[in-house]
């Protein structure tokens, strides 16, 4: 690269903040586009649908886990110490711990019941509403990284 120019000046910027609300007024960025660019991007996703039901809090509204996948999970969490603090006793790191078999066995068992947890997807939901804006791909720069071909990558 001649000096003082970055060997980063060729990188196309491929994300851009677009409002995940499809009503909200374009700012001015949106604006000043040329209607090619307008036309050629990507339609936003669609917004998941929930009502008042779904939100946090709502009456009428009990997502629990049952009692005994409770107690398992936090007899599992209590083996995963207890083992854990025996390996440590034993010398081994982190890792080792981690890639010990019956470890492994036991969180691959407790991450099953919080994938299953019925509150999960709530959990999510409420967390995802508080982000304002989803990256999204332009067209433009997905066809200018695909134009070599797709074995060129």
């Amino acid at each position: 690269a001649p000096a003082g120019t970055s060997r980063r000046s060729w990188m196309l910027h491929v994300l851009e903040k677009v409002p995940r609300e499809p009503w909200a007024a374009p700012s001015q960025q949106e604006r000043a586009r040329p209607a090619s660019l307008l036309e050629q991007s990507s339609p936003l996703p669609a917004p998941l649908p929930f009502g008042a039901a779904d939100c946090h809090g709502a009456p009428g509204r009990t997502v629990t886990r049952s009692a005994s996948k409770e107690a398992e999970m936090q007899e599992l969490k209590a083996l995963i110490a207890q083992r854990k603090a025996e390996l440590t006793e034993q010398g081994l790191g982190v890792r080792q711990q981690r890639r010990d078999p019956q470890v492994a066995e036991w969180d691959a068992r407790l991450k099953a019941l919080h994938r299953d947890d019925p509150g999960r997807e709530e959990r999510l939901q409420r967390r995802c509403q508080a982000r304002h804006h989803v990256a999204v791909l332009l067209a433009e720069a997905v066809e200018g990284l695909m134009a070599p071909g797709p074995h060129r990558l």
